[in-house]
């Protein structure tokens, strides 16, 4: 077998594609998801290769246009959910104390006609 240099492969592996572009593989996994970077030319089985001329081509076009980045438009539909949720926590505590509050009035209201 013939060994190459990663250097100068065409088609590189996951590690050497998050090597040259210095990130993590849960990065790399958020950029496929998001469309940010195009899927494996070659996936078969546990191979997965990608045609590196092309990740190159892909991210200039996408610096030249200034697309969002996919990992801040993750933190931000994040925030978003962590406000919703909050706004909905904050709805369901208000609710629960008029609901105690109704509760109380009707008790005082029940002793009161009982005596």
């Amino acid at each position: 077998m013939i060994k190459r240099s990663a250097e100068n492969a065409v088609f590189v592996s996951r590690k050497t594609m998050c090597e040259r572009l210095e990130i993590g593989q849960d990065t790399l996994d958020t950029w496929l998801r998001s469309g940010f970077i195009p899927g494996p030319n070659i996936n078969r089985g546990q191979i997965q290769r990608w045609h590196w001329p092309s990740i190159e081509d892909r991210l200039s076009e996408r610096s030249a246009t200034t697309a969002p980045d996919p990992y801040m438009e993750d933190v931000r539909l994040l925030g978003e959910d962590m406000a919703r949720r909050k706004l909905l926590r904050e709805e369901n505590r208000a609710r629960n104390v008029r609901e105690k509050q109704e509760r109380a009035e009707e008790k005082a209201n029940s002793n009161d006609r009982a005596e």
